[in-house]
């Protein structure tokens, strides 16, 4: 009888087996002792019991598994407008959480030493704004990032990514999209950080001294840096 029932054991989902299938065994021999101290009736009922409710959970986990992909081929896949909507939220959110907690770690410091500087009040606004370029080169690709494992891991527990499993083309319509918008977010982050982050950095140094600074690394353009490279190797 037990060999009987390990055969039934296969008919069930092989994840379910891996997981439950040697404390099934083990309770359907100590159910079988049990039984076997009444007679072999009540023993051969107990074995037949035990597997037909076996075999009547495989159905049901036979059925339960094509109801489900039956629905996920019948999902509808969200559009490339609802899918770049959805991340355009996520981003926003996430880069204006990010990009007011770092302008509010800046203004903690710079704050204090402006103030105590006897500098006006625009002036700290001043470089409380020239201070968002570079904060925003840094939140800018972590922003993406947080948007992408949201909207995909939203996408997983909603059943969308199963659907687009059994979809023609289904993963890739909405992969391409975000793939796409990810690298023009990063010619974006390219851009701030190459011409615009030298440029404010440069006002923001200056501001800071109380008076005009020379140029260093960090406030020179890439076309700056060219030029000081070409004058360095003349010299």
């Amino acid at each position: 009888m037990i060999g009987i029932y390990r055969i039934a054991l296969h008919l069930l989902p092989a994840d379910l087996r891996r997981k439950h299938g040697a404390d099934m065994e083990t309770s359907f021999a100590r159910e079988l002792q049990r039984a076997r101290a009444r007679g072999t009736l009540h023993e051969n009922l107990t074995g037949v019991r035990a597997i037909g409710d076996v075999v009547q959970r495989s159905a049901y986990e036979l059925v339960r598994k094509k109801d489900n992909q039956m629905g996920a081929r019948n999902m509808s896949l969200p559009t490339t407008r609802q899918l770049l909507r959805r991340h355009a939220f996520s981003f926003a959110v996430a880069f204006v959480a990010l990009t007011a907690l770092m302008l509010f770690q800046f203004a903690s410091r710079q704050v204090t030493h402006l103030s105590a500087r006897g500098d006006a009040p625009t002036t700290i606004v001043q470089a409380l704004l020239l201070a968002v370029p570079f904060i925003a080169a840094m939140t800018i690709p972590m922003s993406v990032l947080i948007a992408v494992l949201y909207q995909f891991a939203r996408l997983g527990a909603d059943g969308t990514l199963a659907a687009a499993r059994l979809t023609q083309d289904g993963v890739r319509r909405l992969v391409v999209p975000i793939l796409v918008a990810a690298t023009g977010m990063t010619v974006l982050a390219f851009v701030v950080t190459a011409e615009i982050v030298p440029r404010t950095n440069e006002r923001l140094a200056s501001l800071q001294a109380g008076h005009p600074t020379s140029r260093g690394g960090r406030s020179m353009t890439i076309g700056a840096l060219r030029e000081a490279e070409k004058n360095a190797e003349k010299g």
